[in-house]
């Protein structure tokens, strides 16, 4: 993924297409090979929490729903912190922490 690869990895439910979260020609083929309209942001997966505040602004009820099911298949939709909207233009984002020991590695 360092050199903008796809790769194809596990998660709770599927296989699914992955790329480094800032590097837009891989996130560009993404959207290509899945014929995915841009308009519909990809999920991210993270690897611990503390990635996941660096991204997105939680409350106690979030929280508490990360805390009790996660890692896991549910996947949040949250607003993003003012850093990552203004790098990005996104107002949410859709994450969670996988319990596949595989993507979290990655």
């Amino acid at each position: 993924m360092k050199n903008g690869d796809l790769i194809i990895i596990p998660t709770d439910t599927v296989y699914g297409l992955a790329a480094r979260l800032y590097d837009d020609e891989a996130l560009e083929k993404i959207y290509q090979l899945k014929g995915r309209d841009k308009s519909k942001p990809i999920p991210i997966l993270c690897s611990k929490m503390s990635d996941l505040l660096t991204i997105a602004e939680t409350n106690i009820v979030s929280r508490a729903i990360m805390k009790n099911l996660w890692p896991g298949a549910l996947t949040i939709v949250m607003p993003t912190t003012k850093q990552f909207f203004e790098m990005t233009g996104e107002k949410t984002i859709a994450a969670r922490i996988p319990n596949n020991p595989t993507a979290i590695e990655l």
